[in-house]
Parts: structure tokens; sequence; C-alpha cells
């Protein structure tokens, strides 16, 4: 039997997503019926607010690093691959017409070496 609809695939994102929204929600509402008094609530979550801001700097400090790490790897890899380019073979411009006539200026190149 055939369904009428088709059921779309969630990403792993999307599962990671909806798994930390409800542990936030759920963490906020065990925090609010925990049996403790206004000022302890207040000050464990003051805690927990501390802790996760430190997080979050390190986290940036982590993706900025990486990132500097990543930009000076395509930097290089560039420069290399720009290297290998200028080093390959021209075509001249009276063999720019056909393939036979280049394959025979590049035979001529190799042969001559």
């Amino acid at each position: 039997m055939r369904h009428e609809y088709e059921r779309e695939e969630t990403s792993a994102a999307t599962k990671l997503t909806y798994l930390l929204v409800g542990g936030g929600i759920g963490a906020i509402l065990a925090l609010l019926f925990a049996p403790k008094s206004g000022e302890e609530l207040r000050g464990d979550i003051a805690d927990a607010t501390r802790k996760g801001i430190e997080r979050a700097r390190k986290l940036r400090q982590t993706c900025r690093k990486r990132q500097a790490n990543i930009t000076k790897f395509r930097v290089k890899r560039r420069a290399s691959f720009t290297k290998r380019l200028r080093k390959r073979p021209v075509i001249s411009q009276k063999s720019k017409g056909s393939c036979s006539s280049y394959s025979e200026s590049l035979f001529s190149r190799y042969r001559s070496r």
C-alpha cells in the first residue's frame, strides 16, 4: 500500500537542534520545579549563565583559530596551484586551431629535451 504523502528525511543537524532545544527546555523546567529557595535558584541560574557565556567565548576563539588556519592553508594551496599552472606548456597562436597541431607542438618540445 502506498502512502499518499512522502515523508521527508530529516538531517542530522535538524535532529541535533531539536535535541538541544528540548534539553534546554527540560533544564529550565527542572530548575523551576526543583525544591530550592528563590535565592538559591537565582544563584544557580546566574552560575549556569556565566558558564554558558564562557563556553561561547572559548568556542568563538577556537572557531577563529580554525578559520585562520583554513585561510592560511587555502592561500598556500592557491599559490602552489598557480605556480604549477604557470609551468604548463603554452599553446602557440598558430597551433590553437586544432588538437593535432597542439600535440605535435608538445611532442616537438619533449623530443628536443
